[in-house]
């Protein structure tokens, strides 16, 4: 019988792109919320002058594998030890720098080619194992008040057949505590705002390209980083000047406590949309900040920090 607690994901950094590295389940398990697999595949239509109205077998085009999964943002088994998540940072074109004893700073990596960043994963679920190879994925941060903060990753590859295969044994996961964002999470954008949701998309676009002699998981576009929260303090005149004079600001949101904390921030941060909602009988602003890198700065639009 099928059990929808039969599934695992183990994963691994790879050190040339589209190239497969061993995986094992004592260190490369990572936790995760949850987990769906997709085929991505096209009908093609087989077309026939006839004289009766029905197509001929259709054919499929696959396409590649797309993978959604959620987890905590959080810290790893120590301080300054990389969480069992970073292939996924990883491949998502984050460079994740360990300090030992300090700090984990995951910030943007542009690579394209040679020089994009790449995991191999393997899924297991329902008694199947499936590979994805040369592996490229999206993030996305949501940290709504008295939640967790997740993330979230779509996960793509070049297609290959799933094989029959059961568990594999001596699974090690990090159990280490999520995080909460709650009434303790500070916010500051300039100055400290009172927030009721929270989300960050690094706005990349990933799908399997499919060419005469091979296919390989791209990026196909990296629109600007965006921030988006429901501010619940009261309005101000700043809300719409930020907009409409196109000011930049700090912005940085802080969720957790020293040893499992993680920091998000933003040097040039700019408003795109300001929205008033009504929440019952109390006003809130949907607003939307573009995150850009500073003059001369480089891949410095954002950065996060676990601590």
């Amino acid at each position: 019988m099928s059990n929808a607690l039969n599934k695992v994901l183990l994963g691994k950094a790879e050190t040339t792109p589209g190239s497969a590295v061993v995986l094992a389940a004592g260190t490369d398990a990572i936790r995760i919320i949850s987990a769906k697999i997709d085929v991505l595949a096209d009908v093609i239509v087989n077309k026939a002058v006839k004289q009766t109205f029905g197509d001929l077998p259709h054919q499929m085009a696959t396409k590649g594998l797309q993978l959604d999964v959620e987890f905590y943002l959080r810290a790893g088994s120590g301080l300054g030890v990389s969480p069992d998540y970073a292939p996924i940072l990883h491949c998502s074109n984050y460079t994740v720098t360990p300090t030992g004893g300090t700090d984990v700073v995951i910030s943007p990596h542009t690579g394209v080619g040679s020089t994009r960043h790449t995991a191999t994963f393997e899924y297991y679920e329902d008694g199947m194992k499936w590979s994805l190879v040369g592996a490229m994925a999206t993030l996305k941060v949501d940290a709504p008040v008295n939640d967790w903060v997740k993330a979230s990753a779509s996960i793509f590859a070049p297609y290959a057949d799933p094989v029959a295969a059961s568990l594999p044994t001596g699974i090690s996961f990090d159990a280490s505590d999520p995080i909460a964002a709650s009434q303790a999470s500070v916010v500051t954008d300039v100055s400290a705002v009172q927030v009721g949701a929270f989300s960050f998309d690094t706005s990349a676009s990933v799908e399997v390209r499919n060419l005469m002699g091979g296919s390989e998981a791209r990026m196909t576009s990296r629109d600007k980083p965006t921030i988006t929260m429901t501010k619940a303090s009261l309005a101000t005149a700043a809300d719409f000047t930020r907009l409409t004079g196109m000011a930049d600001g700090a912005f940085s949101a802080v969720f957790g406590s020293a040893g499992n904390r993680v920091t998000i921030s933003a040097p040039r941060a700019r408003y795109e949309k300001v929205a008033s909602v009504e929440d019952g009988v109390n006003m809130n602003r949907d607003i939307v900040l573009a995150l850009y890198e500073t003059a001369g700065g480089g891949d410095d639009a954002y950065s996060i920090k676990i601590d």
